[in-house]
């Protein structure tokens, strides 16, 4: 059994018996269809790519305890320490 939100106002941003937060049948749909007709997605694949990279760059600034700058050109901070936590070699026998 999962347990209540917190704050219960969170819940004034769903409508009622809308789908959850995890519901992406929406996102499926279009990729689907935007297959079949050949048109774009609604969303843009840049999209979720700049989201997860903020959220990668709060976590190594928080780790860090340090303001970082990032050169979204270059894909780097301007703290050597920053980028080496940008990847991590896979455990064997994984590989990239």
């Amino acid at each position: 059994m999962s347990s209540p939100p917190r704050p219960k106002s969170i819940l004034s941003l769903k409508g009622a018996g809308a789908a959850g937060w995890g519901d992406a049948s929406d996102h499926v749909r279009n990729l689907l269809n935007s297959i079949r007709s050949r048109t774009p997605t609604v969303c843009k694949p840049e999209s979720p790519t700049a989201r997860i990279t903020i959220c990668q760059a709060w976590t190594i600034s928080l780790r860090l305890g340090h303001l970082l700058r990032w050169d979204p050109v270059k894909e780097r901070f301007d703290l050597e320490a920053a980028n080496r936590m940008l990847y991590r070699e896979p455990r064997v026998p994984w590989r990239v």
